[in-house]
């Protein structure tokens, strides 16, 4: 369900790109399962419930995103974090 340039991303750089459904962009990192989402300075936290696979963890993230963006960032736990974490 990846991209190839999304696939690449997460092989080579343990993160890939996700453009939302209403234009925001975000970089998922893959390798933790929390605050993992980045969006300028701030970190989202959100995912499904239950005991998944990281990468099943990851996919979920990105699928909701993508198609329901105000979604995601309202059950989302956000941080404000250090510019150098920044996609800008």
């Amino acid at each position: 369900m990846l991209t190839p340039d999304q696939r690449e991303s997460l092989e080579n750089r343990n993160w890939f790109d996700v453009t939302g459904s209403e234009g925001g962009s975000y970089r998922i990192y893959c390798t933790s399962c929390t605050s993992n989402v980045v969006k300028g300075s701030w970190s989202y936290c959100a995912g499904p419930a239950g005991d998944l696979p990281p990468s099943d963890f990851w996919l979920a993230q990105k699928l909701l995103i993508e198609s329901d963006e105000k979604q995601f960032l309202a059950v989302a736990i956000t941080h404000h974090i250090a510019p150098f974490y920044s996609l800008t």
